[in-house]
């Protein structure tokens, strides 16, 4: 090829075998073509093949950019759901612990119920006349203090006094 286009040996391939290159100078173009006409067509298809390998990268490099913030919004969806499952299991376990501590009243008898039912009854019975039902009224009364001074014995006796 002359003086104007050189082998260039570049880096060698993975299969260990050696690169050639073809540099491509405007003396290299000049020679080629021999009217005007046909080295303005070889400078313009040397520059249009380099804006074609220019569109091709930047587009593969806009392609290789997406693939990369696809995968990194993969990666993160992926930390978040998992940062969620873990904040929602410990929750959970907090609000199991916190259920086990609840505090549940012993539940009690209803005190001198039979006579409270009487009273009602009574009462029920005897709307316009409520003195009819002073024995029942006075039986409830007696239940009910009878109730009082056992509460109270239970109370002493536990305080241990």
């Amino acid at each position: 090829m002359g003086n104007s286009a050189s082998a260039q040996q570049g880096p060698a391939t993975e299969q260990n075998q050696p690169y050639f290159g073809v540099r491509i100078s405007a003396e290299l173009l000049d020679s080629i073509g021999r009217s005007d006409e046909e080295r303005a067509h070889a400078r313009h298809v040397v520059n249009q093949d380099w804006s074609d390998r220019e569109r091709v990268l930047k587009r593969t490099f806009a392609l290789h950019v997406q693939k990369m913030r696809n995968e990194h919004q993969e990666e993160l969806r992926h930390a978040l759901e998992k940062n969620e499952r873990e904040n929602i299991e410990r929750v959970d376990k907090y609000i199991a612990a916190l259920r086990k501590r609840d505090y549940k009243a012993p539940e009690r008898k209803p005190v001198c119920e039979a006579e409270r039912l009487q009273c009602l009854d009574c009462y029920q019975q005897n709307g316009t006349n409520p003195v009819a039902c002073r024995k029942v009224i006075e039986a409830f009364v007696a239940c009910a203090e009878a109730e009082k001074e056992e509460y109270l014995e239970r109370a002493v006796r536990s305080s241990g006094a």
